[in-house]
């Protein structure tokens, strides 16, 4: 495992360098040891994970459990979509550039059991997933190629989308779907919705 990262105030015009001796207290900064203590206490990241809560929390409660581990391959998670006939937990992970599959009941360091990913999808960015449960797709809104992208639910691997939304060819800005930052779809109206 990595060591966390640090983070530390880097005033106007000084140095990274400079900033790092003073937050280690090598300089004659005025920064005290209690604002280097405060500041430490926000220098440091989480590894990406997935946590599940009962339905009726309330407060600073324990999850029930996490998918969290290297073999999960999550990279930044975002939205997420529950397939209830499935059973199965679909996730836009926005840095990998995937829609990773995850079983209902997984935790711990568990892999996918299904990864859209690869040039021939399309995904870049992708910040948003919907379900259409009705005719077997998951929707994704690829935020750097500025487009929606459609898959079977099934789909696995470096597989094209099934059809893409886009506002312009795609060597080209999109006009109308500029930065699509997720998507949805409405059930009653047969639609998808798409925030930009």
């Amino acid at each position: 495992m990595s060591e966390p990262a640090t983070f530390y105030l880097v005033r106007h015009g000084e140095s990274e360098a400079n900033a790092a001796r003073r937050f280690a207290g090598q300089s004659d900064s005025p920064l005290t040891a209690r604002g280097r203590r405060q500041a430490e206490s926000y220098g440091k990241f989480e590894p990406p994970s997935i946590t599940v809560y009962p339905l009726d929390a309330s407060g600073n409660v324990k999850p029930l459990r996490i998918i969290e581990g290297s073999q999960t391959r999550l990279n930044w998670p975002s939205q997420m979509a529950f397939h209830q006939p499935r059973q199965e937990l679909f996730v836009a992970n926005d840095a990998d550039d995937s829609i990773l599959v995850f079983r209902a009941g997984d935790q711990g360091d568990v892999a996918p059991i299904r990864a859209i990913k690869g040039p021939n999808s399309g995904i870049k960015n992708p910040p948003g997933i919907a379900l259409d449960i009705k005719n077997g797709e998951v929707s994704v809104a690829s935020m750097g190629t500025h487009a929606v992208l459609f898959f079977p639910v099934t789909a696995d691997g470096d597989v094209k989308p099934s059809r893409i939304i886009r506002g312009g060819p795609s060597d080209q800005i999109a006009l109308n779907i500029g930065n699509p930052g997720a998507v949805g779809y409405d059930t009653k109206r047969d639609q998808i919705l798409v925030p930009n």
